[in-house]
């Protein structure tokens, strides 16, 4: 019985190290093809992004709209790696609706710059200590992508 718990407990540690991130000097990557946000800013993030359950996870970035602009809405994805494959999650709009502020009021003129702050809580009770990737686009009325980032994060214990 001990060896099959011991068997057991080498098998999740294993596991959990092949789960990592992929090391880079910086937690925060463009999205391929994207525009890339400028002056980014996100609380608690260097290697990795560090967010805290029951906390807010907190970011600010400035975009540039393609076009005039009516609305704007964030656009949120999860990727966790998991036993050799990738789960995708991605955030319900409902729950993203109040996550946006903007420095500016809409509509925006076409090449005008605005500056976008990103509050989003972190529930209770989420899983811990794994990491993922969560990508960040920012979009228009007609759907154009004005902004899109990555960040390889964790969730930790709230301190």
């Amino acid at each position: 019985m001990i060896f099959v718990k011991a068997l057991i407990f080498a098998t999740f540690c294993v596991a959990a190290s092949l789960q990592q991130a992929p090391e880079t000097e910086s937690a925060i990557s463009a999205c391929p093809g994207q525009p890339k946000p400028a002056n980014l800013f996100i609380d608690n993030c260097g290697t990795k992004c560090m967010l805290y359950e029951d906390s807010k996870a907190t970011a600010r970035w400035q975009f540039q709209t393609k076009q005039y602009t009516t609305l704007l809405r964030p656009k949120v994805r999860l990727t966790v790696p998991w036993r050799g494959k990738k789960r995708v999650y991605f955030i319900s709009e409902d729950i993203l609706a109040t996550s946006l502020a903007l420095d500016r009021s809409l509509p925006m003129q076409a090449g005008a710059i605005g500056t976008v702050m990103f509050d989003m809580m972190v529930p209770k009770e989420t899983w811990t200590f794994i990491p993922f990737e969560c990508t960040i686009e920012l979009v228009d009325q007609s759907n154009n992508t004005l902004s899109c980032f990555n960040a390889w994060s964790e969730i930790r214990n709230k301190l």
